[in-house]
């Protein structure tokens, strides 16, 4: 599905990222760990072309994502959340949901100031579209709730619904579970498998707790200084000396839940 190759990124004079190899597979979860600065959302900057990479390849089902902009590579079904929350505090969950749909409206921005039929149909079927998503999670009674006044947790998975609504085929979480309780760690990881079973959502994501990484993702790929150290099965990776020097730490070598 997705195949980066010898892909390399220079700030100035720091490598980033140098020469990082590895493939997703269609239907997998895979994990991308490593230390702080280790060139972890360098990777989702450069597929989400928002980087030019200083060398390498990056195709998607053989496509070569470096000839598309950012939203071409939307369009393709690569769709992404970030580090921090991409939310907007003042608007209704229902209103952040409905972004996410921002690609299926064909009305120009004329037609929805003027309110013509085919802006406002468009928008109805956003909306129940929305509201459809909302009730197959339980999560139909926070449709009007202001996004500030919720959890942090909530807001995390607001924010991966919202992802969802793009249609994505690849799916590429940064740290969705950073700053979140051991409860709502818990519902994040059924929700990821959830749609990767049910939906067949393909997820590359990023993220420190290995606890979460370990009980989640079918491979792992670890980077370290902006190369790839290592690559593989969960119980593998666990039990290689040099990820364990570089990341790990003895403490969690049985970390997998």
């Amino acid at each position: 599905m997705l195949s980066i190759e010898n892909l390399s990124m220079r700030f100035g004079g720091l490598q980033a990222l140098d020469r990082v190899s590895f493939e997703v597979q269609e239907s997998e979860i895979v994990g991308l760990i490593g230390p702080n600065g280790a060139g972890k959302t360098t990777v989702f900057n450069l597929i989400s072309r928002f980087y030019e990479p200083t060398g390498g390849r990056i195709s998607f089902y053989g496509e070569n994502l470096l000839r598309l902009r950012s939203y071409q590579v939307v369009e393709r079904g690569i769709v992404r959340t970030f580090q921090l929350l991409g939310l907007f505090p003042y608007m209704t969950v229902l209103e952040n949901l409905m972004i996410g749909e921002h690609r299926d409206f064909g009305g120009s921005l004329l037609s929805v100031v003027l309110g013509l039929p085919r802006a406002r149909r468009e928008e109805r079927d956003r909306r129940a579209q929305a509201l459809w998503l909302l009730r197959f999670l339980k999560m139909e009674a926070l449709a009007d709730a202001f996004v500030f006044a919720l959890p942090y947790g909530t807001q995390k998975l607001i924010e991966l619904m919202r992802a969802l609504l793009a249609r994505p085929r690849l799916l590429l979480l940064d740290e969705p579970v950073a700053g979140m309780t051991a409860a709502e760690k818990a519902a994040m990881r059924e929700f990821i498998r959830r749609i990767n079973h049910d939906w067949g959502i393909t997820v590359l994501l990023v993220e420190h707790d290995m606890n979460f990484v370990m009980g989640l993702c079918d491979r792992i790929v670890v980077l370290n200084y902006g190369r790839v150290i290592a690559q593989g099965r969960p119980e593998e990776i666990q039990q290689n000396s040099e990820v364990i020097e570089a990341y790990l730490g003895e403490g969690v070598s049985s970390a997998r839940a």
